[in-house]
């Protein structure tokens, strides 16, 4: 299942990436009832608002392809879409290994990825797995690659608000938090990345090798 590719200044342009034509939603905030608990929810909220743990999630345009792409920021409706679907963040392939069953995962430093790690970066296939390392800025510093055997919904990196003021909390200082699911303050925040656990990690030393 792949889609559409492009390229800027001779790279691959990853599918989740942000493009200068689409925009974030501002819809006005309130204080909503949910299940017999207050949260944080839009004026003109429907259910595509929610995910399946009750978090509120960014409301982003569509407009790849338009203007230019943003390499080091992410779209948040496809990047959650690549992370609960198993799709490549570069082409939106499958990148779930049929022999294995396995997904690789290319994240940021230089400590190797252990068990039960919690990141935001979707898995990558094989044949994209250079691309990933060249394209993404994050990763030019040095990065770690492993192959996973599962990687379960853990929770978001979001924006968490007061519950009173409904404005962001001061002492985050406009930063993403990661908050797990069942956390009290996911009903206080606005989700921007998805974020997985991930279990079976087989180091790979180098991906620029895996699609020779």
């Amino acid at each position: 299942m792949g889609t559409q590719q492009y390229t800027q200044d001779g790279l691959t342009v990853p599918y989740i990436a942000w493009w200068t034509g689409e925009r974030e939603a501002r819809p006005r905030l309130l204080i909503r009832r949910h299940r017999r608990l207050s949260r944080i929810g839009y004026a003109d909220e429907s259910l595509h608002d929610l995910d399946g743990w009750d978090a509120l999630w960014v409301r982003h345009s569509l407009g790849r392809g338009v203007g230019r792409a943003r390499f080091d920021w992410v779209h948040a409706m496809r990047q959650r879409q690549t992370m609960l679907h198993g799709y490549c963040q570069i082409c939106r392939g499958p990148a779930t290994d049929p022999r294995t069953g396995r997904q690789l995962y290319v994240v940021r430093g230089d400590k190797p990825i252990e068990e039960g790690r919690v990141t935001s970066a979707p898995p990558v296939c094989t044949g994209c797995a250079p691309d990933a390392v060249r394209s993404c800025p994050r990763l030019s510093p040095g990065y770690q690659a492993a192959y996973v055997e599962a990687a379960p919904a853990w929770g978001v990196f979001g924006i968490r608000y007061v519950p009173n003021t409904i404005k962001p909390r001061p002492q985050d200082k406009g930063r993403l938090v990661a908050v797990e699911y069942g956390d009290p303050d996911l009903r206080w925040t606005i989700a921007y990345r998805q974020c997985v656990r991930l279990h079976g990690i087989t180091p790979v030393p180098d991906v620029l090798t895996l699609a020779a």
